[in-house]
């Protein structure tokens, strides 16, 4: 075979490749520049709709009755709503947040459960890349995946953890003992509850994707990329500065949680049940850590003596938790490494 054939064959086959990498550049881009913002405006067009219709329930008899019948219940779902609030509006959005994704993993799982049409087509997706993808790259989408794995994960957040707790950032540090432990915990658990095995065609064994639903890849990256980019927000001003490490996050996870279906390790209801559930967890994590960081803002050092008490109870129940999560790292690593 002459040259020409031979760069023929190759652009050819790299072709598929730089394809799949420039699609998922362009989706994600539109996205983040496009989407977002609207579905940012029309979120926050809703939750000052909620409030108007919360003002005018408060001002009926039936609110006026119940708030003299059941004072706290009243002032808990009043507070719900209420803007000023350290565990307001923030905790109901997070909330909804985490239920629509869930909503979307439940949807997900039942189809995967009962082979619908969604379920049968994704293994004809998943038959079709398998015939077009060139082996070439498979050790590129191997070392990109490993980025997905419990192993890169755990040590790329110890250096992490460290870095939060030079800084004395205490709050983040328990997040992110918390969303790696628990985390875990939760995916094995789900993991062991569906026991789908890999496509029969399957020949990459990987760390990152033993289980294929949901996707460890998928879930490993979200959570952890996820939480860096939102310790990193607070230190960038600039918005365009935010949106390319928003962009550039979210990007790296989509290569990474996409490579075991490029690879034929996964199919693609695995990848999608991975970050789904991985943006659940994700919500959780994010809602707990701006309860406090929001507090803080509302009750200044000479202010906030009231709150003192409430305060360091969640610090304790946020520190109990990371060394639980620890823990559970620890026995994650044992079982991998081991």
């Amino acid at each position: 075979m002459c040259i020409r054939d031979r760069v023929q064959l190759w652009s050819e086959r790299f072709s598929l490749i730089l394809a799949f990498l420039l699609v998922l550049l362009i989706v994600n881009h539109l996205f983040w520049r496009k989407i977002f913002p609207l579905l940012r405006r029309l979120a926050i067009r809703l939750c000052h709709s909620a409030l108007r219709l919360r003002d005018r329930l408060m001002e009926t008899a039936l609110a006026r009755h119940w708030e003299r019948r059941h004072p706290r219940l009243y002032r808990f779902v009043g507070n719900r709503f209420a803007t000023g609030h350290g565990t307001g509006i923030v905790l109901s959005v997070g909330f909804l947040i985490s239920l629509v994704f869930a909503a979307l993993f439940f949807w997900i799982s039942r189809a995967v459960l009962t082979q619908t049409p969604f379920a049968r087509s994704d293994l004809a997706l998943h038959r079709l890349l398998q015939d077009i993808r060139p082996p070439e790259a498979d050790l590129f989408f191997e070392g990109l995946m490993q980025f997905g794995g419990v192993t890169v994960v755990f040590i790329l957040g110890a250096l992490c953890l460290l870095w939060l707790l030079l800084n004395r950032r205490r709050l983040f540090a328990s997040l992110l003992i918390l969303g790696l432990g628990c985390g875990q915990a939760l995916l094995l658990a789900l993991q062991w509850l569906f026991k789908r095995p890999p496509p029969q065609e399957a020949t990459v064994v990987s760390e990152a994707a033993l289980s294929v639903f949901p996707s460890a890849a998928a879930f490993n990256s979200l959570v952890f990329y996820g939480l860096v980019a939102y310790f990193l927000l607070g230190s960038v001003r600039e918005a365009e500065h935010r949106f390319y490490l928003v962009f550039g996050g979210s990007f790296l996870v989509l290569v990474v949680a996409f490579s075991p279906l490029y690879l034929g390790i996964q199919r693609l209801s695995d990848v999608l049940g991975g970050l789904v559930l991985g943006g659940c967890w994700l919500t959780v994590l994010i809602t707990a850590g701006e309860m406090p960081l929001r507090h803080s803002k509302m009750f200044p050092a000479d202010d906030r003596e009231p709150a003192v008490r409430r305060e360091k109870a969640r610090i304790i129940f946020l520190t109990v938790m990371a060394f639980a999560a620890a823990a559970a790292i620890i026995a994650v690593l044992i079982m991998h490494l081991g």
